[in-house]
């Protein structure tokens, strides 16, 4: 799909996405890895009472980062399966 060739195109195309998918991927920006780094954020958002402060200074607000676990990579502060 052409959309998803042009989001890949664009992550790859900033530095710090190129460095951040680097840390935390082991690559670039792909269309699995984006799916993956997408989901850890959307999950942060709907996690209610994280009691993390994100860059709002509101508890549970997105702080945007991404931790490779043992099984899988998901947000910080969560864990696979819950919500």
């Amino acid at each position: 799909m052409q959309d998803e060739s042009v989001l890949v195109a664009r992550l790859e195309s900033v530095p710090e996405y190129r460095a951040r998918f680097r840390d935390v991927f082991d690559g670039l920006p792909t269309k699995q890895r984006i799916a993956f780094a997408f989901d850890a954020y959307v999950r942060k958002l709907t996690t209610p009472n994280s009691g993390e402060v994100g860059p709002g200074g509101r508890p549970g607000s997105p702080t945007g980062t991404v931790e490779k676990t043992e099984t899988g990579t998901v947000g910080k502060g969560s864990t696979r399966g819950s919500r």
